[in-house]
């Protein structure tokens, strides 16, 4: 018995061992697992806080304001923020992300924290913004008069730590430490204005820690009643990944030898 093809048969067939062999040949140029990571792990807290003024004293009347947020690519999202006196601590998470912030006007400390992780086989993003406020409102400087020269100390403590593996597209954290005197909604003294911020891309890693011991000096006007004193820490982050691009090569790729295997087939 003999065994006879058909031109269309045999295009079919050659067809076939072409695309076999094209499988063959490029998976190992591939890799054949999808991971990802990117971390940003973030912290800013205020150890000490002291405001001296070079004659009379400050009238107190503080309160403290925190705020923590957390989302991602999901779309999930949560955000908490809480006024009041004494120690405070709010928190917010989702999926990859967390984080949380306090502050106490008891002991002039306040903190922010926050953890973004996307871990591997995953492909998102996530982020947030948090921040801790000691405000003083009225601010008035007392026993004095005419301008006094008024000094701000404070010593601050830092952490960042940034990772990106080969498929993790980037990761970022800006952290923020600022001491104002708003006279009135729109005006305003900076008195101090210190910034950490960094982004790292794929494959890549970042790691600072420290403390910032700061000082400043300005003058202000005795018995006049400024609208507010605030000092506080702010951290933004966010991290992203994705497979990298030979992985959606291979994924295309895939796909194309599929749609060519059925239209031969038709």
């Amino acid at each position: 018995m003999t065994l006879r093809l058909s031109p269309l048969q045999l295009q079919d067939s050659g067809v076939r061992w072409l695309l076999s062999a094209l499988i063959l040949l490029t998976l190992p140029l591939f890799p054949t697992s999808v991971t990802a990571t990117a971390i940003a792990q973030t912290s800013l807290q205020i150890y000490s806080l002291t405001i001296t003024p070079s004659s009379g004293f400050v009238v107190f009347s503080p309160y403290v304001d925190v705020y923590a947020s957390a989302g991602n690519s999901l779309g999930e999202s949560e955000s908490h923020e809480m006024f009041g006196v004494g120690n405070l601590t709010v928190s917010s998470q989702a999926t990859w992300a967390y984080s949380t912030s306090s502050a106490d006007w008891n002991t002039q400390t306040a903190s922010a924290y926050s953890n973004f992780n996307v871990p591997g086989t995953v492909v998102g993003d996530a982020g947030g913004e948090n921040y801790a406020f000691l405000i003083i409102q009225p601010f008035t400087i007392v026993g004095a008069t005419g301008p006094v020269l008024v000094t701000f100390n404070a010593s601050v403590g830092y952490s960042q730590f940034l990772m990106t593996d080969h498929s993790g597209n980037a990761a970022s954290s800006l952290l923020r430490f600022i001491v104002n005197v708003n006279e009135t909604r729109s005006d305003q003294i900076r008195v101090i204005d210190q910034m950490l911020g960094y982004e790292i891309g794929r494959s890549s890693s970042y790691a600072a820690s420290g403390q910032w011991d700061l000082s400043n000096s300005v003058m202000l006007d005795a018995g006049v009643p400024y609208l507010d004193f605030e000092a506080y820490v702010r951290i933004m982050s966010s991290v992203s990944n994705a497979p990298e691009p030979s992985t959606f090569v291979l994924m295309v790729g895939g796909l194309g030898l599929i749609v060519a295997s059925r239209m031969f087939r038709a």
